[in-house]
């Protein structure tokens, strides 16, 4: 037995040395730096990935996705050099981790207007996985002020699904009262061991969940997906009311921060399949996204989203409408709300038509 403590008590210190040693050198404790706020808003630097994976259309095949972030935490083939000509700002479907850099909507549309201009666009990706409305905000204030001579000609908001869900509360932390946080909760946000332990738990719980809204770091066959919901939830009328007055407040305040540059806004809206057509009724499906504790449907978040729409029609400088008659949900997205690369690739062709429909083109 008493050997038994000492080899308990001896794993417990040398655990315990370890992880101090291991937060002192990667935590944000003592070597702080000036992209520590972005790094709270899961801003990907200095990275590329190689990953392999099945065809999610045809049986036995497999392609591979390259994937890049630059030293700015920006997706493109181009090299920032204060030559932004087109920053597209939005979430997971902005960022498309499932898809190779040369095969996102902004390369695909890069090369059209290149090729209609007869000189070089840089389209620079800004996407963040699970940024809705608050993180965009945020990105203004910690991300973008770090980029040198951030002034984008075109400012593209693909923005919409991740509001759409009910995001009432910004879920990041506020490091302008950081000094009035508790210890807990600074050790919660600054602990590199813990933020390692919470995206392992959000990793396991997508294992699990029934939600198809926001579950994309796993591939599923779409068999999964069950159109059951023929009615909008009871009570959701009046929690849609309450989160569009939130999101037109936070949509000004975005439009604000970015009218201190000589951007153009476009607001683009987002197709997506959470409601499919089947014979002349619209169905959505079981479980779209859960808010407090309950399940909302598919027919609950096409309210939601063309609620959305409706606001950003009316208050965004252009507006793009892309509708999901355009796509097929089997062959050009691999999940209700994610596209493979056949339809990044109408998407991208779509916004190049509406850019020269509206003339947008020109402000290049």
């Amino acid at each position: 037995m008493k050997s038994f403590l000492i080899l308990s008590t001896t794993i417990s210190v040398l655990v315990s040395t370890g992880i101090i040693i291991f937060e002192i050198f990667f935590g944000d404790w003592i070597f702080k730096n000036e992209w520590r706020d972005a790094n709270y808003l899961n801003i990907i630097r200095n990275y590329k990935s190689e990953t392999t994976i099945k065809n999610l259309v045809e049986e036995g095949l497999s392609y591979r996705i390259d994937y890049t972030r630059d030293f700015y935490g920006l997706r493109s083939s181009c090299n920032y050099e204060k030559n932004i000509d087109i920053l597209t700002i939005g979430g997971s479907t902005t960022d498309q981790r499932y898809i190779s850099d040369a095969n996102t909507f902004q390369e695909i549309l890069q090369e059209k207007i290149s090729k209609n201009l007869n000189k070089k666009i840089c389209i620079f990706n800004a996407g963040v996985d699970g940024h809705s409305t608050h993180g965009h905000i945020k990105s203004f204030d910690n991300w973008f002020n770090l980029i040198p001579d951030f002034n984008p000609k075109i400012i593209f908001l693909y923005i919409g699904i991740n509001d759409a869900g009910i995001r009432d509360y910004p879920n990041l932390f506020d490091y302008k009262n950081y000094d009035n946080a508790s210890f807990l909760k600074k050790i919660y946000h600054e602990s590199v061991t813990i933020n390692g332990l919470r995206r392992l738990k959000y990793i396991l719980k997508s294992l699990i969940t029934r939600n198809v809204y926001g579950d994309h770091l796993l591939l599923h066959s779409k068999s999964i997906y069950k159109y059951t919901a023929t009615s909008i939830t009871k009570e959701f009328d009046k929690l849609n009311i309450e989160n569009i007055k939130k999101f037109k407040s936070r949509l000004d305040i975005l439009l604000d921060k970015i009218s201190k540059y000589d951007s153009k806004v476009v607001c683009i809206s987002q197709p997506h399949f959470l409601v499919k057509k089947f014979d002349d009724q619209i169905i959505g499906i079981d479980s779209a996204f859960e808010y407090k504790g309950k399940h909302y449907n598919g027919l609950d978040f096409e309210k939601s989203i063309s609620s959305i729409n409706e606001v950003m029609k009316s208050k965004c400088e252009s507006y793009i409408e892309i509708s999901s008659d355009k796509f097929n949900f089997e062959k050009d997205f691999y999940d209700p709300v994610h596209m493979l690369p056949s339809g990044t690739s109408k998407l991208g062709s779509l916004i190049y038509e509406e850019m020269k429909n509206k003339k947008i083109i020109n402000y290049l």
